[in-house]
């Protein structure tokens, strides 16, 4: 408001005399200099890369190539990155795993990594809290506990690759700590039972695409078992065919997995198991497994000695026109495919 006022007056302080186009410019430009004066914010700097990437331009996106470490499926991922930050996550479509797909947890990785709510400085628990403590404390903490630890440390933490493992087994050679990747996600009940089965402990990779029928317990994979995206499009490949699978589904929640299965065979928590041999009795005595060693003959007439459909079907909740229909959709069928699904349908 004073800044106009100081213009009116110096042109009518000229009236009369007139006013040169000069003069009127020069009075302008310091009107407009001293209004941007006003709303200078001398908090913020503007400061160059002391020493940027090759190629990188300032306000351009870069994509790099990496991998996805949110699961252990070790998805191809591209990260569009502008001034160093990390803003968008793509799938490669170079990648024979993905093949360019993204699941929840890969999009979630950009929100773990800008969290306001992330851990940003050392924390000391003292009962049920946790109080924030300075580097320098927490370094002098750490090494004493590892000093009192001796040879019982270890440093637990997910699965890592490259440079940042290195990094951690050096620091725990040099602390005398055992290095311990740990996955809560990791499909240690399949491996095991692949060992069982075929010799070998491994997490095996199923064809969804060459099955003609499927009976899957509790496996969500469309959503975050194993290997989502690879699972998602081999099981397109069999949904868009001349002859799709008969995909039958045992969970007692509706997941998406479920939500796409041609019968959903809602159970009873924990009773998965029971079902699965009531399965295996009926296909014994169908007269299928014919073809098996006597030995695994043997196991198998152990497993469901004893086993009565109508008492899984009071147990499970299911009924038995439906267990039934699943038994025999994996009897006539030429490629069957039956899927546990880890941690919670296992059992020992």
């Amino acid at each position: 408001m004073s800044t106009d006022k100081t213009v009116e007056q110096s042109v009518g302080e000229q009236k009369g005399q007139g006013i040169s186009r000069r003069k009127f410019l020069q009075i302008l430009g310091t009107t407009s200099a001293a209004g941007a004066v006003g709303c200078t914010d001398k908090s913020q700097q503007i400061l160059p890369f002391v020493k940027k990437q090759p190629d990188q331009i300032v306000g351009e996106s870069i994509w790099y190539n990496t991998t996805c470490s949110e699961c252990s499926a070790g998805c191809g991922i591209q990260v569009r990155s502008v001034d160093g930050r990390a803003l968008k996550i793509e799938g490669n479509a170079a990648h024979p795993v993905n093949q360019g797909g993204v699941c929840a947890l890969g999009h979630s990785a950009l929100q773990a990594h800008y969290d306001p709510d992330r851990i940003r400085q050392p924390l000391k628990r003292s009962g049920d809290k946790f109080t924030p403590i300075s580097w320098d404390e927490a370094h002098t903490f750490v090494a004493g506990k590892l000093k009192d630890a001796g040879r019982s440390a270890a440093f637990i933490h997910r699965d890592r690759a490259g440079t940042l493992n290195e990094l951690i087994g050096s620091w725990c050679e040099a602390h005398g700590a055992k290095n311990v990747g740990f996955d809560p996600a990791h499909q240690g009940a399949s491996a095991k039972a692949a060992e069982l089965v075929y010799g070998v402990k491994g997490v095996p990779t199923y064809s969804f695409d060459q099955a003609e029928a499927i009976l899957n317990f509790g496996a969500d994979f469309l959503e975050t078992w194993e290997s989502p995206c690879e699972y998602a499009r081999s099981w397109a490949r069999n949904r868009k065919s001349d002859h799709p699978a008969r995909f039958f589904h045992i969970e007692p929640r509706l997941s998406l997995t479920g939500a796409n299965a041609d019968l959903w065979l809602s159970n009873k928590p924990g009773s998965e198991a029971s079902i699965a041999r009531a399965v295996l009795a009926e296909l014994v005595r169908m007269g299928r497994g014919e073809s098996l060693s006597d030995d695994v003959r043997a196991q198998i007439t152990k497993l469901v000695k004893g086993v009565s459909l109508d008492a899984v079907c009071a147990e499970s909740g299911v009924s038995r026109d439906k267990i039934l229909s699943a038994v025999n959709y994996l009897n006539d069928a030429k490629a069957s495919l039956v899927l546990a699904g880890g941690a919670a349908a296992s059992t020992s």
